[in-house]
């Protein structure tokens, strides 16, 4: 007999999810597979989830710890990003049930047991995961039975919202050009500008002496130059000599491919099936900032750069790589906004001992 009965189907839904926890690849990245596996579950209806809901609790219920927190940590991507095709998962009560379950076990430290006893980290999760659905969904009929979990939390522990200190991942798609940046444009746009208003005083203090009258109509103003030709045709700016300003960029350019791969090298520590997130981590953060310091030069640079199709495609590059990188850490940072605590009158017992860390 297979893996499940006749009545229950096992189609691309229950292999990606299985591939996903069962992997022995340390490196665990579902957002990859996860446009292709929301794809399957909505093909097939209601059918899908359902699928998926038994599959993930399958996960939860006879896995090992690593399998357990990749099924929560997949859960929280499905219900993140599912919507209202995949209500039939967050309601479904054997789901629900688990999770529940989870929540009131024990707990038991060693990661390589798949006992009814619980690692603490992985209850850490679900309690998180708890709180989180219950404040985003408590109103919403399609996730009433995913967000009622947080109902069933032990008395014993009591989540504090943070909301106020908890730490904020700046939008990097939002940053500017650095304008700051030395640039050959900068320097002479500095100098025009200087000049140009040296001209306007000039001419306003002679025409202090003499002035006629206009018959010419007063002309509509022209609306602000936007290009780097219209710029340099207004301010007299000469063209940057590019095999000049080669070196300079070529340089930046292999400063910011450094800096990417030092961001990814650091995510790569993370380990994401114990919950680690990447903004409690020092090296990720500091390496994370550098690269946005850099990709606002390089966007300066690609303001700057024309007629000259082998260097912007460097520059092109070089930008995708830091998004990539950027957009990388963003994601491992995600759900860090609740910090659990024990209640003060918890009894001395073994869970609270394994759970004192939270």
């Amino acid at each position: 007999m297979g893996l499940f009965s006749d009545n229950h189907p096992y189609t691309s839904v229950t292999v990606t999810i299985d591939q996903l926890c069962d992997s022995s690849d340390s490196k665990f990245e579902p957002e990859i597979q996860l446009a292709e596996l929301l794809t399957s579950i909505k093909i097939q209806s209601a059918f899908g989830s359902v699928e998926a809901a038994r599959a993930i609790r399958r996960k939860l219920k006879y896995g090992s710890s690593t399998q357990k927190m990749r099924a929560l940590i997949l859960l929280e991507l499905l219900v993140s990003n599912g919507g209202s095709p995949l209500t039939p998962l967050y309601n479904d009560q054997k789901l629900i049930d688990q999770l529940i379950k989870m929540m009131n076990s024990s707990s038991n430290t060693n990661s390589s047991s798949n006992t009814n006893s619980l690692n603490p980290k992985i209850k850490k999760k679900l309690y998180l995961l708890s709180y989180g659905w219950h404040n985003e969904f408590k109103n919403d009929p399609s996730y009433r039975g995913i967000s009622s979990i947080y109902n069933y939390l032990p008395k014993n522990i009591k989540i504090k919202d943070s909301s106020s200190t908890k730490k904020q991942i700046p939008k990097f798609m939002d940053d500017e050009a650095d304008l700051s940046a030395t640039t050959p444009f900068n320097e002479a746009l500095q100098n025009s500008s200087t000049n140009s208003s040296s001209n306007t005083t000039s001419n306003i203090n002679s025409d202090t002496s003499y002035s006629r009258p206009s018959s010419a109509p007063p002309s509509k103003s022209s609306p602000k130059p936007k290009t780097l030709a219209d710029l340099q045709k207004q301010f007299n700016i000469p063209k940057i000599n590019i095999q000049k300003e080669r070196p300079k960029i070529q340089s930046l350019i292999s400063e910011a491919s450094i800096s990417s791969t030092s961001l990814k090298n650091s995510l790569s520590s993370i380990n994401r099936n114990k919950g680690e997130l990447s903004i409690d981590n020092e090296r990720a953060t500091l390496n994370f900032e550098k690269c946005r310091q850099i990709r606002r030069k390089i966007l300066r640079w690609l303001q700057v750069v024309e007629n000259d199709e082998e260097l912007l495609g460097s520059l092109i590059s070089c930008n995708e790589e830091l998004v990539d990188a950027l957009q990388k850490y963003t994601d491992f940072g995600s759900f860090n906004e609740n910090s659990i605590a024990k209640s003060k009158s918890v009894p001395n017992d073994t869970e609270s001992d394994s759970e004192s860390d939270y």
